[in-house]
């Protein structure tokens, strides 16, 4: 299901996902996913700073030879940018807005 694929990423929310259940009200799981959001909204300018520093002190060019990190960088914003999509999809499709199903503008 959805939160058994979430849930490794996110281990410092790892009980408040396991709150989250077919048995328990929608909304409840609603304000669950909502705060989790929300709680991970800095991550990735976060982690943007910490690349900056990574160029300032090691230099752009030595950066750019470091294949490791680049590797680690490419699989975690492919898997934040898809959770995060995954999270927002669920939580807008419960509060829908003119022209919207979810997140996706149909017009």
């Amino acid at each position: 299901t959805f939160y058994r694929i979430i849930v490794p990423y996110f281990p410092p929310d790892r009980p408040t996902l396991l709150l989250v259940d077919a048995t328990r009200p929608v909304d409840v799981t609603q304000e669950l996913l909502s705060k989790i959001y929300d709680r991970h909204s800095n991550v990735v300018p976060l982690l943007a700073l910490g690349v900056a520093e990574l160029k300032r002190d090691f230099g752009t060019a030595a950066f750019r030879d470091l294949p490791d990190i680049h590797q680690f960088l490419d699989g975690f914003y492919m898997s934040r940018i898809g959770i995060r999509m995954l999270i927002g999809q669920h939580v807008a499709l419960k509060t829908q807005q003119e022209d919207y199903i979810g997140l996706i503008n149909i017009k």
